[in-house]
C-alpha cells in the first residue's frame, strides 16, 4: 500500500490501483482522441458516375459516413489525360449496367493513378442483378495497374423502364432506407482497410453474366441508344438532355 494524497493535501488510504486506473483511463482517452484525429486528417476521394441520380445519392451518403471526402464526377474527367490522386482512400461509385461497370467507368479507371499506399474500393448501385460485376471490374482495373481492395453494393430502385414500370413511392422508400443503413457499414469497412471482399449474387450464373455476357454488351453499347425515341406526349422541355451525363440525347 502506498500513501496517496487528495486535492486538499490530506493523506488517504486509497489503494495505488486507483492511481493506475486513472492513469490508464487518461491514456485511453488520448489514444481515442488520436484515432479520431487520424480519421479526420486521412484524405478520401470519391469519383462517381450516375445516370439518373441513384449513385450520386450513394456517393454523397458515403462521403458523409467517411467523415468527409472530395467528390468528383467521372464525366468531368472525360477527354482529360491521367487523373492523379494522392488520397489515402479512393472510391469509385457507379451503377451496374448489364451485369458490369459502365464503359465510362472502365475508361476512367484506366487513367486513374493513385499512390502506392492508397486503398481503392468500389461502391455500386444495382437494380437486382449485381452478379459478379465488382470482381470482374477489379480484374480489369488490375490489368491497367489499378489494384482494388474490395467492392460493395446497395440495391436501389431500378430505372430501366424498357423492361419494367416505375416502382411505387413506398417501394422506393424501402430501398432508400436500406441504403441509409448499409452505407455507414461500408464506410466502416473501408476505414479499417478491409481487403478481399467483393459483394456478388446469383452464384455461377452471375459469374457467367459478368465475365461473359457483359463483355459482348460493352462492345455494342454505343449503338443501342439509336433504338430509343419518344412518343407525342413529350413536351420538349429538354431536361433529359441537360442532365443526362454522356450527352447523347438530342431534342429535335
Amino acid at each position: 500500500m502506498l500513501a496517496c494524497f487528495g486535492t486538499d493535501g490530506v493523506s488517504t488510504d486509497e489503494p495505488v490501483i486507483v492511481l493506475i486506473y486513472r492513469t490508464a483511463e487518461s491514456s485511453l482517452s488520448h489514444i481515442l482522441a488520436a484515432a479520431v484525429t487520424q480519421e479526420r486528417i486521412m484524405k478520401k476521394s470519391i469519383y462517381w458516375f450516375s445516370g439518373t441520380g441513384n449513385t450520386l445519392s450513394l456517393a454523397r451518403g458515403l462521403a458523409e459516413s467517411l467523415g468527409g471526402a472530395e467528390l468528383a464526377s467521372m464525366k468531368s474527367q472525360r477527354g482529360s489525360g491521367l487523373v492523379v490522386d494522392d488520397a489515402d482512400i479512393v472510391v469509385l461509385c457507379f451503377p451496374v449496367y448489364s451485369f458490369g461497370a459502365p464503359r465510362i467507368v472502365e475508361e476512367f479507371a484506366s487513367k486513374l493513378k493513385v499512390k502506392d499506399s492508397a486503398k481503392v474500393y468500389l461502391f455500386a448501385s444495382y437494380g437486382g442483378m449485381l452478379c459478379d460485376s465488382l470482381k470482374a471490374f477489379a480484374n480489369l482495373a488490375a490489368k491497367k495497374g489499378l489494384m482494388v481492395e474490395g467492392g460493395y453494393a446497395v440495391r436501389m430502385p431500378g430505372n430501366y423502364q424498357v423492361m419494367y414500370d416505375v416502382y411505387s413511392d413506398d417501394k422506393q422508400r424501402k430501398f432508400f432506407d436500406a441504403q441509409m443503413r448499409r452505407t455507414p457499414l461500408v464506410a466502416e469497412a473501408m476505414m479499417r482497410g478491409e481487403r478481399g471482399v467483393f459483394q456478388r449474387n446469383l452464384g455461377w450464373f452471375g459469374w457467367l453474366l459478368s465475365h461473359g455476357v457483359h463483355s459482348a454488351f460493352a462492345k455494342h453499347v454505343g449503338e443501342t441508344d439509336k433504338k430509343f425515341s419518344v412518343d407525342p406526349s413529350c413536351d420538349g422541355c429538354g431536361v433529359c438532355a441537360k442532365v443526362w451525363p454522356v450527352g447523347n440525347i438530342a431534342i429535335t
